[in-house]
């Protein structure tokens, strides 16, 4: 891995903790969401997905792209794990 998409992985890494952090641990009042039980999952679920299309080489607009088209699966995924926990 380049020094360049060493330094966009560790931004998304730490942007993603942050993320974690605001929703899941501050208050505690969101643990139950499915996004916070199952976040590791998706997490690593993400980073598969990235390191198959050499994300951290990419250029911003492709990663714009590739986050967009993404959110799409990230979507149903949250349906199927939301469904599974009920």
């Amino acid at each position: 891995m380049s020094a360049v998409a060493q330094e966009v992985y560790l931004a998304e890494q730490l942007q993603w903790e942050k993320d974690q952090w605001d929703l899941c641990g501050r208050l505690y009042t969101n643990d139950a969401l499915i996004t916070c039980i199952n976040a590791n999952e998706l997490r690593i679920s993400l980073e598969e997905a990235r390191l198959a299309a050499d994300y951290y080489e990419m250029t911003v607009e492709e990663r714009e792209e590739f986050d967009s088209s993404y959110e799409t699966d990230v979507v149903e995924e949250l349906s199927s794990l939301t469904a599974a926990w009920i």
